[in-house]
């Protein structure tokens, strides 16, 4: 067998089980494991979900906006 051990830039013990990402590959002669650092992209992701909830803020804004006046002027005057 082949041991390819390597000293890594952070401890994987002072990672959060959601910053780690682990890969497990198995086959006909054993299995093999590897943790790999997914802060960055945690963060990448953590950061894209809250420019989709103040876009989506925005466009219901926008649509509010834009169906008030109709309702207005063709239902709430003409009952006034």
């Amino acid at each position: 067998t082949i041991d390819f051990r390597f000293t890594p830039a952070i401890a994987v013990d002072t990672l959060r089980e959601r910053d780690k990402l682990k890969i497990i590959v198995k086959d006909s002669s054993g299995q093999t494991e590897g943790i790999f650092e997914n802060v960055q992209e945690k963060k990448d992701e953590a950061l894209v979900e809250l420019l989709m909830t103040i876009f989506v803020l925005v466009v219901w804004f926008l649509g509010v906006t834009a169906f008030a006046g109709p309702v207005m002027t063709l239902v709430i005057i003409p009952i006034e």
